[in-house]
């Protein structure tokens, strides 16, 4: 059992520090669109967020840095939802790459994770600034995601030739 825990506490950490990532986004937004307020202090959108309700044209910045906060976050919990499996199926299966050891694995887990947070981070501060601003910490993200695809593909190729004899590794 203690080999078991050893093995997945890479991608059991990373699992929670991305999940932290979101959590932090998701309270990004809340503060965001909850400060939204008229002058009389009166929220712009009503509870449930409806982002289509018409607001004053003076409050449309306001209005529009909600929206924009409300789009990143729904943008982050798609791309959460998608990148763990990846991750974990990397995490799971890329020690059976030729020449890749499980501490790299590991390794390779952690600091792309990093990368991945630090994406995420850079995407949700920029988003709310203005739709550009998003780009950096998106393309970060991305590149972390298709590494994370990449490898894991590789890693189950390698893995259903080595469980069929076609690929031999020492």
């Amino acid at each position: 059992m203690e080999g078991l825990r050893h093995s997945l506490l890479a991608p059991s950490g990373a699992t929670v520090v991305i999940i932290f990532g979101t959590l932090d986004a998701m309270m990004t937004m809340i503060k965001t669109k909850y400060s939204a307020k008229d002058d009389n202090g009166k929220m712009l959108f009503p509870h449930p967020f409806a982002p289509w309700t018409k607001v004053d044209p003076k409050y449309e910045d306001q209005a529009d840095k909600a929206l924009r906060a409300w789009r990143m976050f729904e943008n982050v919990k798609e791309w959460t939802f998608m990148s763990l499996p990846l991750m974990w199926i990397f995490a799971g299966f890329a020690g059976s790459i030729p020449k890749v050891t499980d501490q790299m694995v590991d390794i390779a887990v952690v600091t792309s994770t990093i990368g991945y947070c630090y994406g995420n981070y850079l995407f949700s501060k920029g988003y709310i600034e203005s739709p550009e601003k998003r780009l950096k910490g998106f393309n970060v993200r991305t590149n972390v995601v298709k590494f994370w695809l990449g490898g894991s593909a590789i890693a189950v190729v390698c893995t259903a030739l080595q469980k069929y004899g076609v690929l031999t590794i020492s």
